[in-house]
């Protein structure tokens, strides 16, 4: 008779309406879970909601090269004064921070011969389309 009573069961089991705690299914809630906004690529980096900062760097050496690249990787406009250093070291810095400026997507500008305005990728910089000319006076003495 265990046999029969074990198939009325079973049968009694697929044909009754299951109860509620059965009925939740704790997978639920895995998949429908709120999961935190990830970043986009298009997405601009909290940096730029604030406001910019900017470093002013007279490098010494060849060997300040690396304080002026990791200023710019930290989202910093970065303004280079190299009127102290011979053309030679000079010359190697911008070769140095040229490369960074690359690998970083940022961007270089030439001011006057001796000064560098480094803005990371988050920085737009346009200039004035005026072109210099005699009806505009010089700020620079020309010796």
């Amino acid at each position: 008779m265990s046999l029969f009573k074990g198939s009325m069961q079973w049968i009694r089991d697929q044909f009754t309406a299951p109860d509620e705690d059965d009925l939740i299914d704790e997978s639920y809630d895995d998949l429908y879970e709120e999961e935190e906004p990830t970043k986009q690529a298009g997405a601009l980096p909290a940096r730029s909601v604030r406001p910019q900062e900017l470093v002013i760097i007279t490098p010494g050496s060849y060997h300040d090269a690396k304080a002026i690249v990791d200023a710019l990787q930290q989202g910093l406009v970065v303004f280079v004064c190299l009127g102290n250093l011979d053309s030679t070291i000079a010359a190697r810095i911008v070769d140095f921070v040229g490369g960074a400026v690359y690998l970083l997507h940022a961007s270089i500008q030439l001011m006057n011969e001796d000064t560098l305005l480094l803005t990371p990728e988050s920085v737009s910089i346009t200039t004035d389309p005026l072109a210099p000319s005699d009806a505009f006076p010089q700020w620079r003495a020309k010796l």
